[in-house]
């Protein structure tokens, strides 16, 4: 593997992610909210090569969760076999609102994301017999084909599962960009019209993206209904999708590395700042991100892609 500016930042978080918590055990529940939120942020940020925004992933986020509630009710306790069905559920539910929503584009494609999000947010809270409603759902300890461990080992089971399974997001979806499909996808940004006279039609490559995009934001959720073992409608609500969104721009959008990276400094820098600073930290974090967002254009991906010498835009 060529070791350039990407691959050593990847090869950063792995160490970040595997280490860290080894050192202090109290921040491992922090990273694992860390890397939950990445998945949905890196679907996000498939969108984004498109050139779309969608304001509703929190929905297959939640979806991803209440199907591992769902699932453990049927007795089906296998964390394997849970990532699946989440995986699925939020690809399926993707499938059928992608073939809607990649008609539009813009605003338009974005407000409907969020529209649907809000749908499925109320139905979450009034079906009461499946969901538990406001209540929400408790999270049983899940199985690792056929074992299960005792509390600690399992969270520990968890969090580098999760982290494998992060990072084989980032290589596949590294991987898709440079795909026929990954490259389709790109063009839908820079000239849609001339994509369809190629013989390649531009909704069925962008509704590809959505759905593999909800697939990642079902993952996403399947791993925060582990860690805190409990799903509540919230995981829908709207300002969770904007969440992911500003993770995704924190970040920089122009690397799924990056995404990874902007999920932990968001995710930390809250948590450092909230502790000190308890009734102002969204004060502080949105200067923050008001500073990134004019003068890092490319996220926090700008440091790592500046070269020695090079003079700030």
């Amino acid at each position: 593997m060529k070791l350039n500016s990407e691959n050593l930042a990847l090869l950063l978080v792995i160490a970040v992610l595997a280490l860290v918590p080894l050192f202090d055990i109290s921040l491992r529940a922090i990273l694992l909210l860390a890397v939950s939120m990445a998945f949905p942020a890196l679907g996000l940020g498939l969108l984004l090569r498109s050139g779309q925004v969608s304001f509703g992933h929190a929905l297959y986020y939640a979806i991803g969760a209440y199907t591992v509630a769902v699932a453990q009710k049927q007795h089906v306790t296998d964390v394997f076999l849970t990532l699946v069905l989440a995986l699925a559920a939020s690809m399926v539910l993707g499938l059928i609102l992608g073939s809607i929503l990649s008609r539009y584009r813009g605003i338009f494609y974005g407000m409907l994301n969020l529209a649907f999000s809000m749908v499925g947010f109320t139905l979450l809270l009034k079906l009461y017999d499946i969901t538990g409603g406001s209540d929400g759902k408790g999270i049983l300890r899940p199985t690792f084909l056929g074992h299960k461990f005792s509390n600690p080992d399992t969270a520990w089971a968890i969090y580098y599962l999760a982290v494998v399974v992060l990072v084989l997001g980032i290589l596949f979806l590294e991987k898709y960009m440079r795909s026929a499909p990954g490259s389709a996808l790109g063009a839908i940004r820079t000239n849609e019209t001339r994509l369809e006279y190629l013989g390649r039609s531009a909704r069925q490559v962008f509704l590809a993206g959505h759905v593999i995009s909800a697939g990642f934001a079902g993952v996403g959720g399947m791993i925060i209904a582990y860690s805190t073992s409990h799903v509540t409608p919230e995981l829908a609500y709207w300002t969770l999708s904007a969440e992911f969104l500003i993770v995704a721009i924190f970040g920089g959008a122009g690397s799924f590395t990056a995404i990874s990276i902007g999920a932990l400094a968001f995710v930390l820098l809250r948590n450092l700042i909230s502790s000190y600073v308890v009734d102002a930290w969204q004060l502080i974090l949105g200067i923050i991100l008001l500073g990134i967002i004019m003068y890092m254009p490319d996220g926090l991906w700008t440091l790592f892609r500046r070269k020695p010498g090079a003079r700030s835009p």
